[in-house]
């Protein structure tokens, strides 16, 4: 069987994890509920997880407690914000980094050295967690603008990239940093997970109910403005999901033309946007958990962080909305709904390759990451002929492989010498603390490469094949950016390697048929 993949996991381990970020009406809730859904994937998995929180996060510390995780404060922040330049963000902070450095030590002096210390704030930056290095074993940085240096292990920015345009964090990270791109890494809770295409709703259908929720701190004048144009075009009903105080307000802007439903909150956001037609909102996490449902609508930007992003959706053709809220009048929102509301092949399209960049899985995708042993890959040299010939001839790698008889040591040395001297064959050992656990060859061919892995004989039924196979993937990402997709071959009766395969992230592409000459 032909498997092929564009992005990579790999299994599980017993991990200690920390999370930084910040939460307040000013910020709002989204860094927060993204780290949350990724640490309930980790919980579910046996890792430890606590949070380090600056007091205005208190309106949703409940949540962090009720997850089973725990929560550590840090002292009210002082103000003082001195750092020559400071990060634009720098105000969400509300100290400097120096002081937010010393404050995190300090508490994280009270626990075990946690293996992971992730990072999910605007106003850090590499000073930061250069300062947090010695008392953490790897860092993740979750960021979305790029505007920054980062000292860090593994980079996630969720959002959609021009492939184009290339990585625009090659220059913000040390070489041996590797990043989870895109919104296949969308970072969602459990309810938007979605196992195939087929659970999307056809979005050919007259649109009748109408979602408008603009996140976790609601844009209030946006939010009246959107009820206002919907009671202006017939037949419409809309759910609006705001704080109560705003309810009188949106009661008077619906009347007469629009029946109006409205909620504080919800628990069952995945099922209330199955139940809608279109939705209208902003670009934050909440417009991947639309993705993952395949909910068509606007998308309106209502942050500077948010329009880089909206941007390249909609010249990509993934949305419709305009970057900034603001540059809209009523007239215009209007016309761009009115437009949406006629064009029924045009929202099924775009449902359709959204749902295709977004299935839920991201957070798992990301867990697995950090749960997997660390893997370093250096490329093999002469001195490790005897070694792999020893490896290829293995029973259980020689059962498996298009030929299965016995190597000869001359053909061995005739092919072991052609691929090191091939620019377009990689050659990888991949170890772990010095110890070789298996290898991994690509064959290049332009944007892609074909890889086959095996591991040395004593790490067989080890487990570490997904990371063999993920690692050395992301090493290829490293060294060969144009390559965008990694095949593999494999015979169906090799359910282990089916498996493997599977788990980093690989998927059937086609069938293969190979005769062998004799």
């Amino acid at each position: 069987m032909r498997v092929s993949s564009e992005q990579f996991n790999a299994p599980d381990a017993r991990a200690s994890v920390v999370f930084r970020l910040d939460a307040s009406a000013h910020i709002g809730s989204g860094h927060l509920m993204r780290c949350l859904a990724l640490a309930a994937v980790l919980k579910e998995r046996g890792a430890d997880c606590a949070f380090l929180l600056r007091p205005s996060a208190n309106p949703w510390a409940e949540q962090v407690r009720a997850a089973g995780h725990v929560l550590y404060w840090l002292p009210e922040p002082d103000g003082a914000m001195t750092e020559p330049d400071a990060p634009p963000q720098a105000d969400w902070l509300g100290t400097s980094q120096a002081a937010d450095a010393r404050e995190c030590q300090a508490l994280l002096r009270d626990r075990p050295r946690p293996d992971w210390l992730v990072v999910d704030h605007y106003a850090l930056d590499a000073r930061w967690e250069r300062a947090l290095r010695p008392a953490v074993g790897r860092i993740l940085v979750i960021d979305d603008l790029a505007d920054r240096p980062h000292e860090c292990d593994l980079l996630l920015d969720q959002n959609f990239q021009d492939p184009l345009l290339g990585d625009r964090y090659a220059s913000l990270l040390p070489s041996t940093a590797r990043s989870l791109l895109g919104p296949r890494y969308a970072l969602l809770r459990k309810e938007f997970v979605r196992q195939s295409a087929t659970d999307l709703p056809d979005c050919r259908r007259p649109v009748r109910h109408v979602l408008v929720c603009f996140g976790g701190v609601a844009q209030q004048d946006i939010t009246l403005r959107c009820v206002r144009v919907l009671a202006s075009l017939p037949g419409l009903t809309a759910t609006v999901i705001a704080p109560q105080t705003m309810h009188a307000d949106l009661q008077v802007a619906a009347h007469p033309g629009l029946s109006l439903r409205l909620l504080p909150h919800t628990d069952r956001m995945a099922a209330l946007m199955r139940s809608c037609d279109l939705a209208i909102g902003a670009g934050g996490g909440m417009l991947w958990e639309r993705f993952s449902q395949g909910l068509p609508g606007l998308v309106l930007g209502v942050a500077d962080n948010q329009r880089p992003g909206i941007a390249a959706l909609l010249q990509g053709g993934l949305v419709c909305g305009h970057p900034d809220a603001d540059a809209l009048d009523d007239d215009d929102l209007r016309a761009l709904l009115r437009g949406l509301l006629r064009m029924d092949e045009l929202r099924a399209g775009q449902a359709r390759r959204a749902a295709a960049l977004v299935d839920g899985q991201g957070a798992a995708r990301t867990a697995r990451r950090l749960l997997q042993p660390s893997l370093q890959f250096r490329r093999a040299s002469a001195a490790d002929a005897e070694a792999l010939f020893e490896w290829r001839n293995h029973p259980d790698v020689r059962r498996f492989s298009h030929d299965d008889r016995p190597l000869e040591r001359a053909s061995h040395e005739r092919w072991f010498a052609q691929v090191l001297s091939n620019p377009q064959r990689c050659l990888l050992i991949g170890q772990l603390d010095g110890t070789p656990v298996g290898v991994a060859r690509f064959d290049l061919s332009e944007s892609s490469a074909l890889i086959s892995v095996y591991l040395a004989p004593d790490h067989l039924g080890s487990g570490f094949g997904p990371p063999l196979i993920n690692q050395a993937c992301e090493w290829l990402q490293g060294q060969h950016p144009e390559v965008r997709q990694i095949h593999a071959e494999i015979q169906n009766r090799n359910a282990a390697s089916l498996a493997a395969f599977a788990t980093a992230g690989f998927q059937p592409h086609a069938q293969t048929l190979i005769r062998i000459q004799e």
